[in-house]
């Protein structure tokens, strides 16, 4: 958490961490408890980034849309080229959508998305949910979702137990929203949001490639249209799906 205060600073030329938890909207002693306990809050950083079009790429591993010349359009139209073939490049398009999606709410648009686009997006989450594994044979996935309170339906990820019960339930969740044409943008954020955190770290975890097969089929070519920066949710989210 201290790299990622002392970024927000370099980022923004603030002087104190009291400007940062104003910048993140949190009281001074929220910041000083995640501080000293290298907890990360991730909804306030997430809300921050969209506001503040900070990438949480950028703060977590000093690359993306708030480095000096890079480009997301190239990057994302580099990956929709090979296609999504590594973790760190699910991670970037992850994180795009979630900043899209978010950016949209921020201005209060609140565009309505294609229900067919959440759907997808859920269900690609869940199954990097159920296929992941991690590198560090110590961490198991609760120690990534611990902290995220999931409300789409609704659920806390502490342990192997919530994992399941979260599966099952987010599973008829999406196939009820499935039954409808549109979705309100504020649902599509909270999976984004999700699946962004999870991905946020893609050196400490692996997945197979049938998983990636599959998450191309998920979300490929649509996802990229969604995570380009550039125009907004109404008019990107036409691309014809499968």
């Amino acid at each position: 958490m201290v790299e990622i205060i002392e970024a927000i600073k370099s980022l923004r030329g603030l002087d104190s961490d009291l400007a940062v938890s104003r910048l993140l909207g949190i009281r001074p002693q929220t910041l000083t408890v995640a501080k000293s306990r290298g907890s990360i809050p991730y909804r306030d950083l997430i809300d921050m980034s969209a506001r503040e079009n900070i990438s949480l790429e950028w703060l977590f591993h000093g690359t993306g849309p708030s480095d000096k010349g890079f480009s997301p359009e190239k990057k994302i139209d580099q990956i929709k080229k090979s296609g999504i073939l590594e973790t760190k490049e699910l991670s970037f398009i992850i994180n795009e959508i979630q900043r899209s999606y978010h950016a949209s709410m921020i201005r209060k648009e609140n565009q309505d998305v294609i229900s067919k686009e959440v759907v997808n997006l859920g269900e690609a989450f869940v199954l990097v949910l159920k296929t992941i594994s991690f590198k560090n044979k110590k961490k198991r996935l609760s120690d990534f979702m611990f902290f995220f309170y999931l409300d789409w339906p609704s659920g806390e990820l502490s342990k192997t137990s919530d994992i399941k019960q979260f599966i099952e339930v987010a599973e008829p969740f999406l196939s009820d929203i499935g039954r409808t044409k549109k979705v309100p943008c504020h649902v599509a954020g909270k999976i984004a949001s999700c699946f962004s955190v999870l991905v946020q770290h893609p050196l400490n975890f692996s997945l197979p490639e049938e998983t990636f097969v599959a998450i191309r089929k998920l979300l490929e070519p649509w996802c990229f249209d969604v995570a380009n920066p550039v125009g907004d949710l109404g008019n990107k989210s036409q691309t014809t799906h499968d």
